[in-house]
């Protein structure tokens, strides 16, 4: 007898609950795709040969994921594929995306995508590709960064992020141009060597007024000029760590 899929055991609990809403796939791959072709997914940090191993854990649509030890056949049907105590979202079955169990508005279980677009950044209205207002992309939606706070190191992140190199400048005071959406980060508080924004441990969301006016930007772009630019990272405060300096396209140590 075949174990059940992730559809069959979506019906069971739905059954046994005396829930008679039929679950849906909540997942809309042109939209997916559309996201996914602008940037590099979150998720994609976390797969390793037996599949998905990060840590998202909501669905496209912003629902959270249930544990996996909700659905224990489903657990018994593919061991060692990372199921347990967690809401982690996983693709135990080989499905090109993780995916999750959820629980429906309705209280009917179902299953989705899950939103491996969380931390994906844009740069908009520069005059380039390599510069512009950051935007970073947040439960569902597309939003701007607080320039408060905005450094040199956060603007560099985003540039690694985005493949644009190692080198960013911060700027401030909506210099390409104000936005009309929301605000998501106060702060971001990077190092400088992070390999993106979601690795960043002192990242603060929006608790103070932010206006339009007061986004943050960026310019991806190596430095202008004979003098070899210099760079603190790894230290708590902006103006503290250790020095490195940029030589041969790449960012190293500074030797005595």
């Amino acid at each position: 007898m075949d174990l059940p899929t992730k559809e069959i055991v979506a019906f069971i609990v739905a059954f046994c609950c005396w829930l008679h809403a039929r679950a849906e796939v909540i997942a809309d791959d042109s939209y997916l795709n559309t996201v996914q072709n602008a940037a590099p997914l979150s998720c994609s940090e976390g797969f390793t040969e037996l599949g998905y191993n990060g840590t998202v854990s909501q669905t496209d649509s912003g629902s959270p994921c249930l544990k996996w030890t909700e659905f224990p056949d489903y657990v018994q049907q593919y061991p060692g594929r990372g199921l347990g105590e967690h809401s982690y979202c996983r693709n135990p079955d080989r499905e090109s995306n993780p995916w999750c169990f959820f629980r429906q508005s309705s209280g009917a279980i179902g299953w989705a995508y899950c939103d491996c677009h969380q931390g994906v950044a844009r740069l908009v209205g520069g005059p380039s590709p390599t510069s512009g207002r950051l935007e970073v992309y947040l439960n569902g939606q597309w939003g701007a960064v607080c320039d408060a706070h905005w450094t040199d190191r956060d603007a560099s992140v985003i540039c690694r992020q985005l493949g644009l190199g190692d080198i960013g400048t911060a700027l401030q005071n909506s210099h390409f141009g104000a936005g009309s959406g929301i605000f998501h980060y106060e702060r971001l508080g990077c190092r400088g060597n992070e390999a993106s924004i979601l690795r960043c441990q002192s990242r603060k969301f929006v608790t103070s007024d932010c206006n339009h006016g007061n986004e943050a930007g960026v310019v991806c772009a190596p430095p202008e000029g004979n003098d070899a630019p210099l760079r603190l990272v790894d230290g708590s405060e902006e103006f503290e760590g250790r020095v490195e300096v940029f030589h041969g396209g790449r960012w190293g140590h500074r030797l005595r």
